[in-house]
């Protein structure tokens, strides 16, 4: 997201590179804003759950920059100014709601890895979630350039749509195979023992 929705905003919207600065000011406003607040409110949750908020808001920030695309909501031409406001608009959501997901997901994903594995694998863990991170954001910088270097940039929004939506359903899977105190549900007092026809159900 880096490296598209610039590109985005300059190709499609016409904003300079001053304009498209002053917007990304939203990123990190709505994480001093929410941070504390959003991670406290889904405390409580089951991680999983919280993961597929954090997947909602991804899903979301995808769909308004597709809009951008649907609506024909190209730079400021005659007459075209509320467009562009609309655009303009758009691209703001798409930040606030992608940084609110990104919120979410790094402390939930910490606190999901630490939970999985034992004391002495825990460090080891944590630095592949790192990893897969990082390599993360190189596929998707690679993957988007693709995109747009084929002219199918209109495309990539509903295949990141299509792919959160599967990454929602897989995490509904893995909720499945989750002991209730991995997944951040506390059970006071109850033994668990993980076995072949184990099966919790979580209040």
């Amino acid at each position: 997201m880096q490296t598209t929705v610039p590109v985005v905003a300059e190709a499609e919207l016409g904003l300079s590179s001053a304009e498209i600065g002053t917007l990304f000011v939203l990123n990190p406003l709505t994480l001093v804003l929410l941070q504390i607040p959003l991670v406290d409110a889904v405390s409580e949750w089951r991680r999983t759950r919280g993961l597929l908020l954090s997947v909602g808001f991804w899903t979301a920030s995808m769909a308004v920059v597709w809009l951008v695309y649907l609506l024909d909501l190209g730079p400021a031409a005659a007459g075209r100014h509320p467009l562009l406001a609309a655009g303009v608009a758009l691209l703001g959501l798409h930040l606030v709601a992608r940084t609110i997901g990104e919120v979410l997901h790094s402390p939930i994903t910490t606190s999901l890895m630490s939970a999985l594995g034992s004391d002495g694998e825990r460090g080891a863990q944590l630095s592949m979630l790192e990893v897969a991170k990082r390599a993360g954001f190189g596929i998707g910088s690679f993957v988007g350039g693709v995109f747009f270097d084929y002219g199918l940039a209109a495309w990539l929004w509903p295949t990141l749509i299509g792919l959160t939506v599967l990454l929602g359903v897989g995490l509904l899977a893995f909720e499945r195979t989750l002991l209730p105190a991995e997944n951040g549900v506390a059970v006071g007092g109850r033994s668990l023992v993980r076995g072949p026809t184990a099966r919790f159900s979580y209040s």
